[in-house]
Parts: structure tokens; C-alpha cells; sequence
């Protein structure tokens, strides 16, 4: 019950969205992404933004399975920090519904060597919507992303 339960518990924007292949996904995900908002969902559903105002960033996914992030901004809401970076390798798992990243490097020490998954809400040619639910805490993040033209 390892795949079909996951899905169950999985948010009903992500169960409703029509099937798409890994394919599917690659050919929507490669690309570079602006970002928009990060968001914690505590265990009570309430939410808090991550980084405050004045945010810039830049998430970037190319054709060979590489990934860069980058998050930065004058003054943050995260715990004083002023950015994050990582950088590493990514899948699409089979089914089309999360992305897979192993982490090679980051700004975080803590997240050095890590693999995430974070699970696709919504993707399309302008919008990657996604779920982190790989916190030690409990919560989740909700990050969001415009594409770049």
C-alpha cells in the first residue's frame, strides 16, 4: 500500500488534475521558474509566509536532470537568513506527480546529500506549484513559481 495510499493523502488539487506522463512533465518542468511565494502549512492548516516581501528568486531545471535554486532578498522572515541556494540532480517519478531532488549542495548544511520530494499541485506552461513535505517539523511548504520568458 506504499504508492496507492500515498496518493490518497495527497492534496485534492493534485488528485483532480488530469494524468500526465513523466514525459509529460519533463517537457513543462525544463526550464527557468521566477518565483512567486513560499508558504509554511503548520499541522493546525494555518499558513506563514517564509520569506516576507521584496523576495527574488530563480529555480531552474534543465534536460539532463540538473537543478539550481536560488532564493534571496535584503532582510528574512525565515530565521534572519537572507537566502538559500541548492543545487543537484532531479527526477520526475513515474507517475508524473512529484518531483525528485537529490540535493548535492546548498546554503543549508542540513540539507547537503538530502532527497525531497516535492509533490506537483499544479504545472503548466506558465505556473509549477508544489508541496514539500519533507519537514522536519511536521509542516509542509507550498512553494509557487512563474516561468521565465
Amino acid at each position: 500500500c506504499v504508492f496507492w495510499c500515498a496518493v490518497a493523502a495527497w492534496p485534492q488539487a493534485v488528485r483532480a488534475q488530469p494524468a500526465q506522463t513523466e514525459a509529460d512533465v519533463l517537457k513543462l518542468l525544463v526550464g527557468a521558474w521566477a518565483f512567486v511565494s513560499l508558504f509554511t502549512i503548520h499541522d493546525d492548516g494555518s499558513k506563514s509566509d517564509r520569506w516576507g516581501p521584496d523576495v527574488k528568486g530563480m529555480l531552474m531545471f534543465d534536460a539532463a536532470g540538473h537543478f539550481a535554486q536560488i532564493i534571496t532578498r535584503p532582510k528574512s522572515n525565515f530565521f534572519g537568513v537572507r537566502g538559500f541556494s541548492a543545487f543537484g540532480r532531479y527526477s520526475i517519478d513515474p507517475s508524473g506527480r512529484s518531483i525528485v531532488v537529490s540535493i548535492k549542495g546548498s546554503s543549508n548544511p542540513d540539507v547537503n546529500g538530502a532527497t525531497q520530494r516535492r509533490t506537483i499541485v499544479s504545472l503548466n506552461e506558465t505556473e509549477l506549484k508544489y508541496i514539500n513535505m519533507m519537514l522536519v517539523s511536521g509542516a509542509k511548504i507550498e512553494a509557487q513559481w512563474r516561468r521565465l520568458k
